[in-house]
């Protein structure tokens, strides 16, 4: 873990708010994309043999699904330095209203807006019996300057799954709410595979 303090973004409300949380994503992201200087196709961001891809979900209808959409999906998305696991909880407020973030273990690079699905999903995600339409979902998200935006959000699922069921299976991990977690999100990605 770490520490990072973010001031660089303008404040136009107080930031005790997931809104102004979210303005300062939004923004970070945006820079970040037109900052990028590289770019990946999806199978190069998830790859086929991802290890441990899905172990609990090996031979299902779903794995075949994310297998044939890999390998056709062929559009390029910038890469941009990533949290992680952006939520709520792992986001304080200084006394000078700055960001102070923890949690860096997922730390990386991955497809823009990563941070902002998982600040606005992983709540959601733990919900159970959480039945929210993924495609409406996004269409109310209203970013309409990228046409990659659903790719990027298939590549996130993806990752996420791939992580959860790694928890999952790690025997010193015991998180409760790791099936509810997995079960809402490879619903989000049936939906969106379905389309």
């Amino acid at each position: 873990d770490g520490v990072l303090v973010t001031d660089c973004i303008v404040k136009q409300r107080p930031i005790t708010s997931e809104d102004a949380v979210l303005d300062r994503l939004f923004y970070y992201t945006d820079q970040a994309i037109t900052q990028s200087k590289t770019s990946k196709i999806p199978k190069d961001i998830i790859p086929l043999n991802f290890p441990s891809l899905f172990v609990k979900l090996e031979n299902s209808d779903l794995i075949r699904r994310i297998r044939e959409w890999l390998q056709q999906a062929t559009e390029s998305l910038p890469m941009i330095a990533i949290h992680g696991d952006m939520t709520p909880w792992n986001i304080h407020v200084d006394t000078h209203e700055r960001l102070i973030l923890n949690s860096f273990e997922r730390a990386g690079w991955h497809v823009p807006y990563y941070d902002v699905f998982h600040f606005m999903l992983q709540p959601l995600a733990l919900s159970p019996r959480n039945n929210i339409s993924i495609v409406q979902w996004l269409e109310q998200l209203n970013i309409t300057a990228y046409p990659w935006l659903q790719t990027a959000l298939k590549l996130y699922l993806i990752d996420q799954l791939c992580c959860d069921l790694t928890d999952l299976y790690d025997k010193e991990y015991n998180d409760p709410w790791l099936s509810t977690m997995i079960e809402n999100k490879a619903n989000w990605l049936e939906q969106l595979l379905g389309q």
